[in-house]
């Protein structure tokens, strides 16, 4: 870039002028992909609605817990769950401040909701529930994790159940 003195005033010349402009033009492109790219691998979550998670009765100590989980797609366009979190909770000393806590645990999930319809799959809680937990009722935690890459991991909806272990 060179500069023209103009009466002591240092002024840029045209080439200068069309370098700054093209320089715009380049960062406004890159901005636009940008969003772009960040629209396609975010998924807009808040049209998807966790209705409910359901234990079964009763599990067995030391057997693996799975439950059932419904979800709704209230939007216009499929969303692609990938990711969740699930815990278990419990009272295994039978005192107030004895609450066990198994998890949080991430589990990776592809399951894909059509506009406007819901669906229902299965989710493992714990491979093994702890036979600490014998004769007590434990408590289901299900939540869907955001998959934007800004912001991973943000919870998006949860729910929960509870299950008499025996």
């Amino acid at each position: 870039m060179t500069f023209v003195v103009d009466g002591g005033i240092k002024q840029k010349t045209e080439g200068g002028k069309k370098m700054k402009k093209l320089l715009l033009f380049c960062l406004s492109v890159l901005l636009v992909c940008f969003s772009f790219v960040s629209t396609v691998l975010a998924q807009d979550l808040d049209n998807l609605e966790l209705n409910k998670v359901i234990c079964p009765t009763t599990v067995t100590a030391g057997a693996p817990l799975d439950v059932t989980v419904e979800v709704a797609n209230e939007g216009p366009t499929p969303i692609t769950i990938t990711r969740e979190a699930v815990v278990l909770s419990g009272n295994p000393v039978s005192s107030l401040g004895g609450t066990g806590v198994w998890g949080p645990f991430p589990r990776n999930v592809v399951k894909t909701i059509s506009a406007y319809t819901s669906t229902s799959f299965t989710l493992r809680v714990v491979g093994s529930v702890p036979s600490s937990l014998k004769g007590k009722i434990a408590a289901v935690g299900v939540t869907i994790l955001s998959d934007d890459p800004a912001e991973p991991n943000v919870p998006s909806d949860g729910g929960g159940c509870l299950v008499i272990v025996q």
